[in-house]
């Protein structure tokens, strides 16, 4: 017997019951990964004494925790405005996450005005991000996942001083962790295949473990 499809409101295509179902239950499983994440992050940082490191640990944390939480909600939900809404905050949990994680490396992998330039480019993508999905919900699909992967690699320029400052293993499961949302995009872009957003699920799971366990190397 088919799965009833499911009404996405991401658009091209609709979700089968037991694709949202999967969704769900991913994400679900990462949030349970997230709370522990967050503990786990602040008690590293806060061995360390530096309030700033403490913060951003903190905040990097948190969004982990949103995301997934924000994420899974919204795939268990059946079709209607509340569904609607938590596309909106799915979208924008996105673009919180990679500003947290660009918060904590910012403040332990930079120095100077490089922490601070990075640090405001990702914050102010990430607040006209979500101010433009609110606006438009149902519009542009294509430029916000092209906004992911622009604020996504806004660390680009600044990859050397990030090579210099990280120890080895946490400097590869940065650029893991990028890679697995890189190569997740590609999903998310043809997700209008069966089962391709379970499989953009997975890799943001694994780009976040990998960034987590980065920031966790660093102060270890």
């Amino acid at each position: 017997m088919k799965d009833n499809p499911q009404d996405a409101p991401r658009g091209e295509r609709q979700f089968s019951v037991g694709e949202e179902i999967s969704h769900s239950i991913t994400h679900g499983i990462g949030a349970l990964i997230s709370i522990a994440a967050l503990v786990l992050l602040v008690v590293f940082a806060a061995r360390t004494g530096n309030p700033r490191i403490i913060s951003g640990y903190a905040v990097f944390g948190s969004t982990l925790v949103i995301l997934f939480s924000v994420s899974s909600v919204f795939h268990g939900l059946v079709v209607g405005r509340a569904k609607q809404v938590m596309e909106i905050m799915d979208y924008s949990a996105i673009y919180l996450l990679i500003a947290g994680s660009y918060t904590a490396f910012c403040f332990t992998a930079l120095k100077g005005a490089s922490t601070w330039i990075l640090f405001s480019a990702a914050w102010t993508i990430a607040v006209i991000g979500i101010v433009m999905k609110a606006v438009f919900p149902t519009r542009f699909p294509k430029a916000f996942l092209s906004s992911y992967l622009i604020m996504g690699w806004l660390i680009a320029p600044f990859f050397d001083q990030v090579r210099a400052a990280l120890p080895t293993v946490s400097f590869a499961l940065l650029v893991a962790g990028g890679l697995a949302y890189t190569v997740g995009s590609v999903a998310f872009a043809l997700q209008r295949f069966r089962w391709l957003h379970f499989v953009w699920h997975l890799f943001v799971l694994a780009g976040a473990v990998c960034h987590a366990l980065s920031a966790m190397s660093i102060v270890a």
